[in-house]
């Protein structure tokens, strides 16, 4: 996980603990990890070709922020694997799921990350970026990758007091700050 600081991917791990009880035994849990690795990485790698394809071909903001939540989001869709929007993931023992799930949410956590430090690069420049300056869209991208920011609760409290003043003149919705 190259792009994260070796802190935060030890905390995504940690976050991300397997309930050791699927298992009986070591044996079974490889059995299990062998399933679930190939599994996983190939999302991962559908996560990457999906923003590769997505990406921005201009330097637009309205553009880039369009573009920048594709991997969290496909990941966050992940979690709900065999229901919901994962309802045609592949079927899989429980077990192996489990582990699954443990390295799609340590991938997003890793997303989420590298999406804070990217927006908090745009807001020390220019500030919030502003409805009339990138669209209503865009807008709501942006504060979606605040959302997401949870290992930054200080950005996200700063982004919010940058928020509050334009709120009345409606260059921030009036839903996305509540």
């Amino acid at each position: 996980m190259t792009g994260a600081p070796v802190g935060d991917f030890v905390y995504a791990q940690v976050a991300s603990a397997l309930d050791t009880s699927h298992w009986s035994s070591f044996a079974a849990f490889r059995h299990s990890l062998e399933t679930a690795v190939s599994i996983a990485d190939t999302y991962l790698i559908a996560v990457e070709a999906a923003k590769e394809i997505g990406a921005s071909r201009t330097a637009k903001l309205h553009d880039l922020l369009m573009a920048r939540p594709m991997g969290e989001q496909m990941l966050r869709y992940s979690a709900t694997w065999g229901s919901g929007s994962m309802a045609n993931a592949p079927a899989v023992p429980e077990p192996v799921k489990a582990i699954i799930l443990s390295r799609l949410m340590t991938a997003r956590r890793v997303e989420d990350f590298r999406n804070t430090e990217w927006l908090k690069t745009i807001f020390a420049v220019q500030g919030w970026p502003k409805r009339s300056e990138v669209g209503d869209d865009a807008a709501r991208q942006a504060w979606l990758l605040v959302q997401h920011a949870d290992a930054d609760p200080a950005f996200q409290l700063r982004v919010l007091r940058a928020k509050e003043p334009l709120v009345p003149s409606g260059e921030v919705s009036k839903g996305d700050y509540a």
